[in-house]
């Protein structure tokens, strides 16, 4: 008992993990107005924790943020050995339906979701009953990579890469 508590709570944990690095999304590539045919297929999240976890430490001010750069830093062991234990495939399928498969620490969990394309050419996912984020808009990049849509114009710490058609 005292294990699946333990281990439910490191699946909440990597959850909002995960949600919480969807904000440091960004990426430098030109972005493309996306077709149903260009997005149909399962992709991959990337999330690029080094990075992101650089990032957060050179924001911090060096006068009155040292204990937050100690936290960060001591942190960063955990966080890559937690993100080694987790993949995400989000398949998208015709009609705009979702399917998110959650693979992490020996366990798989779906959930399902809705997808469409905008006026503006980016992808719109509807958030789940467990996946809630602020970036749930993407768009493509010129090669074929999707990011968040809010700062693909600095270098993607997230982004989608497809891996089947």
């Amino acid at each position: 008992m005292q294990y699946l508590v333990i281990h439910n709570n490191m699946k909440n944990l990597a959850t909002i993990l995960i949600i919480g690095l969807l904000a440091f999304g960004n990426h430098a590539q030109a972005q493309k107005k996306i077709k149903e045919s260009d997005v149909i297929g399962t992709w991959k999240l990337n999330i690029n924790i080094d990075e992101a976890m650089q990032e957060a430490k050179n924001d911090l001010d060096e006068e009155d943020n040292l204990i937050g750069k100690l936290v960060l830093n001591s942190v960063s062991g955990l966080i890559d050995n937690i993100m080694d234990e987790i993949d995400i495939y989000l398949d998208f399928q015709k009609g705009g339906k979702l399917e998110i498969l959650v693979k992490a620490f020996g366990e798989k969990e779906i959930e399902y979701s809705e997808w469409y394309i905008t006026k503006s050419g980016e992808i719109f996912i509807e958030s789940t009953e467990h996946i809630q984020t602020d970036n749930d808009r993407f768009v493509m990049t010129s090669n074929g990579i999707m990011v968040p849509a809010d700062d693909y114009e600095e270098d993607a710490k997230v982004f989608l890469v497809r891996i089947t058609n």
